[in-house]
């Protein structure tokens, strides 16, 4: 575990409320110790593991107690609100990437508070109305999108790429927001192209049976896309270069970041980023034709935040999100902001700011 302590830690405030607060995921496990004061809410330290590393969420919610509790004697916990990567029933989810069940009166028991159990895509989109458009360190409009939100702007939605592919979507109600639950990554995927529909079906060969959009559009996804090259270097008698065969020797979690590196050098690895960013403006633009998000859209997950380059290099992301058959439709999604997260710490905050719209009464 790492433990990162804000430099205010030291200024707790005797009447704050204290949330635990954390963002389980397929790859990464995050918790954080958030204060809440006169509706103003701030991380105060955070608690990082590898999930993959750990046996069970309560080892992690046990070790961040411990730490907790060293930092600050006598510190009371009012209640937990964790975002977990799956669906959620009942206040327990059983998680999408890892071999995880993760049940709220497992926690319960352990921190003696009440918890709630949300999906990180809920988790996000509780934080969205927190960030600052105008802030560079959080996000960043994509050039050519809409400029500013729309009147009758009060939905905004969410989509990210990370281990796997996450949907979610926000409405302002008068009282406050509400997120609405999603399992959208899991649509069928759709080719729009011959190079795309070739991917598909080598993929549905692979899978025998019809594959979904979060098998491409993902990390696991570029690790399709890398498969798929590699058969058709074969098939067409080619060498391997160099990057490729270190790629394919690497176990596949890593293979997305070292495919993202060699792309400045690589060119067969340049076009995987390349049919990579296309597919996912395509999926956004679906999303964003749902929702209607005239408040935004917004691209969360590390892959895109990693990899902002990719998305901006000749407008790419935003040519292929534009990319409708229907006039009217191209017209209506350049009004539509589409934003860049670059805050990774989003799913702590939007999970406090969830608890506040649904532990009310707790």
């Amino acid at each position: 575990m790492e433990t990162v302590w804000s430099p205010f830690a030291r200024e707790r405030k005797e009447n704050a409320e204290y949330i635990l607060t954390a963002d389980v995921g397929g790859t990464n496990t995050s918790l954080a110790l958030v204060e809440n004061f006169l509706d103003s809410q701030r991380v105060v330290g955070k608690f990082l593991f590898k999930t993959k590393e750990l046996s069970s969420i309560i080892e992690a919610v046990c070790q961040a107690k411990a730490e907790m509790q060293k930092k600050f004697p006598g510190l009371i916990l009012r209640k937990g609100c964790l975002s977990v990567a799956g669906v959620v029933e009942n206040n327990t989810c059983i998680m999408t990437n890892v071999p995880w069940v993760v049940r709220a009166e497992d926690i319960e028991k352990e921190l003696g508070i009440p918890v709630k159990i949300i999906n990180d895509f809920t988790a996000i989109s509780y934080a969205l109305p927190l960030l600052d458009t105008a802030n560079p360190a959080q996000l960043a409009r994509l050039p050519e999108s809409g400029a500013r939100a729309q009147p009758g702007g009060d939905v905004r939605a969410v989509i990210g790429a990370g281990t796997g592919l996450g949907v979610g979507c926000l409405i302002a109600t008068g009282t406050g927001f509400l997120a609405l639950a999603s399992e959208g990554g899991h649509i069928d995927f759709a080719a729009t192209d011959e190079e795309t529909s070739s991917l598909r079906d080598w993929v549905c060969r692979r899978i025998g049976a019809i594959p979904e959009t979060e098998l491409f559009v993902s990390g696991q996804g570029i690790v399709n896309i890398f498969g798929y090259f590699c058969e058709k270097t074969r098939a067409a008698g080619l060498p391997r270069e160099k990057a490729f065969i270190e790629i394919a020797a690497a176990p596949d979690g890593e293979k997305p970041a070292l495919i993202s590196r060699f792309a400045d050098s690589d060119p067969a690895c340049a076009a995987i980023m390349r049919l990579f960013v296309r597919m996912y403006a395509r999926a956004a633009a679906n999303i964003a034709l749902t929702f209607l998000p005239r408040a935004g859209l917004y691209l969360a997950g590390g892959i895109a935040a990693k990899n902002e380059r990719w998305l901006l290099e000749d407008g790419a992301f935003i040519k292929s999100f534009l990319l409708s058959c229907n006039p009217g439709m191209r017209d209506l999604l350049k009004t539509i902001p589409v934003y860049l997260i670059k805050d990774y710490s989003v799913s702590l905050a939007g999970a406090a700011n969830a608890a506040r719209y649904l532990m009310r009464d707790s």
